[in-house]
């Protein structure tokens, strides 16, 4: 074995699909290493910031929207047309 096919067998860059289908286990693991408690406070924190997130999400469409409607509106009334 030549040296440089040596240090790119060893330098080699990780698989990252295996990764990536590793990640799903190990979390499952560690999920079940954790006490129940712990894990129910867990799922409803995640629960909790994912519906606030939604919220703000919403929200900030409306308020585009409603701001959007406005200046549409205003925009037709300073040219004489009308919406």
């Amino acid at each position: 074995m030549s040296p440089t096919s040596l240090s790119t067998e060893i330098f080699k860059p990780p698989n990252l699909t295996i990764a990536a289908q590793l990640l799903p286990a190990a979390f499952e693991l560690y999920m079940l290493m954790l006490e129940p408690n712990i894990r129910i406070l867990l799922l409803l924190t995640a629960l909790l910031l994912t519906a606030i997130l939604a919220n703000h999400t919403i929200l900030y469409i409306f308020l585009m929207n409603e701001n959007l409607l406005r200046m549409t509106s205003l925009h037709c009334k300073a040219s004489g047309t009308s919406s």
